[in-house]
């Protein structure tokens, strides 16, 4: 069910019952079809509304897109379009989605607006529809852009660091790597949108990543929403975002150039009747989908700037090269809500977590408590000061500076040490990164840590059953399910995370759960088959016999793995090379 949030957001809420209705025979026909050059990532749609459908009347109508297992709308794709997006003479919307994850099944539904006397925002549905994508090419090349601030071009520090940076990568993908150094201006960054949504095309190098050195790149983006009579804007809401140039298709912020802002013109419709006198509003109104992958520094407190950015490349490198390991166990740290279950249960669900903690405490305080709990504070203080995760999550209340219970910026700058690999804030404001000395930036910085997810204002965020929605994203299809298979993280909170357009990405988008040079990396020679690993760029599941017909190498970028009662015929040449990281 979508509902409207306090500033006029759509935002959904999990039911038992669905509010819209089911048309037995739908009026909208869904057609899609693959791209012809990205299949892996990209389908076309066609939305076809019949005769039925009294164009005048649909003023607004959304596309959600889900992967078919999917446990519920916090790892959709949607997006809400206006009647503007309408060709009137054909009925139909064309539009492209991308970002998709190679060789997943996706379904799509349209939910659109009805008009009754007692509510504006009622809703029937279409049927579903469902499109598969297709497997990535092995070794399809993609490119990383360097967005960099301004004053760091020719520092030959930072050139070092990237460097390095970019031969920890090449060695083992095949990515490219392209730079631009960014003015703090709203045209320079308009004319760097262009560029992005161009490259990205590109047949040869794709697009595929965003890396932010410097805040040059942020801006507050603008959402206004109008009176429908006169278009004077009623609501101003001003949002400070890095991650809008990853919408390539149906972005929702558009460059004015008379007044040299991004903003998001809309109306209320759900508090009205009617269509707007003279609509001038965006004709997509909010979307969560998004195409390119990303990840970011952005320092603002008390080291400076390219010292920051430079001990950040330093650890990542030792991290890299093995020198820098993290205890395979993770950290739930729900303020509000019970997650005492959640250890035992993820260690049943996932293989690689079998030893997670959460913090102690004699109760949860539910949302509405404001206040300080000294046995929280003292626990989560002492598990990241004397244990080592791979993942530590949290969700209760936060401010750019603070989050509960008791934990400042100076508190994390005052731990002794701290050895987690990935922060993941369900929190609102801690990542306001224009606030000097933010929560978020302090983590990024403290001990061995290389990346945080969080967000730059105060959030929505839905529950099911008062229980804590954190081991959801464990799910094998969404985030941290995706990361545990090696995915880059970029990637993982593409295709597993349901983005909005104030998250933050702190850290390096290519970085995975274990360096590119453990001993998970195996090179497979033999003599078999070559359908037995065909298509296998990241994963061989060594579970067939093998026989002789034919030679061939077959390399997994993340792993292979034999399983029991594998078994090769006589005469058949098998052979594992472990490449191990360099000392």
């Amino acid at each position: 069910m979508m509902d409207m949030d306090e500033n006029n957001r759509f935002t959904f809420k999990t039911i038992e019952s669905p509010q819209a209705r089911i048309s037995a025979t739908s009026p909208i026909t869904i057609t899609s079809s693959l791209d012809n050059i990205f299949p892996e990532s990209k389908v076309h749609l066609q939305i076809r509304f019949d005769q039925t459908v009294n164009l005048n009347e649909l003023r607004f109508f959304s596309l959600l897109i889900f992967k078919t297992d999917e446990i519920n709308a916090r790892f959709s794709k949607y997006i809400i379009y206006t009647n503007k997006a309408i060709n009137a003479s054909t009925r139909t919307l064309s539009t492209t989605i991308g970002g998709l994850k190679p060789n997943e099944t996706y379904s799509v539904t349209i939910y659109y607006n009805t008009p009754t006397t007692e509510y504006s925002c009622s809703s029937e549905s279409s049927k579903t529809v469902y499109f598969t994508t297709a497997r990535e090419p092995v070794n399809r090349p993609k490119k990383l852009l360097f967005i960099i601030d301004k004053d760091l071009e020719g520092d030959s520090d930072i050139g070092q660091a990237l460097s390095t940076y970019e031969k920890d990568i090449s060695t083992y993908y095949p990515i490219t790597f392209e730079k631009i150094y960014l003015e703090n201006q709203n045209q320079k960054k308009h004319e760097l949108i262009n560029k992005i949504r161009q490259d990205y095309e590109n047949v040869d190098q794709p697009l595929r990543y965003l890396f932010f050195l410097g805040s040059n790149a942020a801006t507050n983006i603008q959402r206004r929403f109008l009176n429908p009579v006169t278009n004077e804007p009623v609501n101003v809401y001003s949002d400070l975002s890095i991650n809008f140039y990853t919408q390539v298709y149906n972005p929702e912020y558009v460059y004015s150039s008379e007044e040299n802002q991004f903003i998001l013109r809309n109306y209320s419709y759900c508090s009205f009747n009617g269509f707007p006198a003279n609509d001038i509003g965006n004709s997509t109104s909010q979307s969560s989908s998004y195409e390119i992958a990303y990840g970011a520094l952005l320092p603002n407190g008390p080291t400076p700037k390219k010292d920051y950015i430079l001990n950040y490349f330093s650890k990542l490198h030792r991290f890299k090269i093995g020198q820098i390991t993290f205890n395979k166990s993770v950290l739930f740290a729900d303020t509000q809500l019970n997650d005492g279950a959640s250890p035992a249960k993820l260690a049943q669900d996932n293989a690689r977590w079998q030893s997670n903690d959460t913090i102690q405490v004699p109760q949860k305080y539910g949302f509405e408590y404001h206040g300080f709990d000294p046995i929280w504070h003292q626990d989560y203080q002492s598990k990241l000061s004397n244990k080592s995760y791979e993942i530590a999550l949290y969700m209760g209340h936060g401010a750019p500076t603070y989050h509960y219970y008791g934990i400042s910026n100076q508190t994390i700058r005052d731990l002794p040490q701290m050895n987690t690999m990935l922060f993941d804030f369900h929190s609102c404001s801690v990542g306001a990164f224009n606030t000097y000395d933010y929560v978020a930036g302090a983590y990024l910085e403290k001990g061995n840590t290389l990346f945080v997810k969080a967000f730059t204002i105060p959030i929505f965020l839905s529950i099911i059953n008062y229980r804590s929605p954190l081991i959801d994203y464990f799910h094998e299809k969404s985030l941290f399910g995706e990361i545990s298979t090696r995915a880059f993280f970029g990637d993982a909170y593409l295709h597993g995370s349901n983005t909005t357009m104030v998250q933050i990405q702190l850290g390096d988008p290519l970085l995975q759960l274990d360096p590119p040079c453990s001993s998970t990396n195996l090179t497979l020679t033999t003599n078999t088959n070559t359908q037995v690993f065909a298509g296998a760029k990241e994963h061989i599941n060594a579970q067939n016999k093998l026989y002789p017909p034919a030679k061939g190498t077959y390399q997994a970028g993340k792993s292979i793995t034999l399983e029991h009662g594998f078994e090769a015929r006589k005469g058949t040449i098998f052979e594992a090379k472990v490449q191990g990281c360099p000392q």
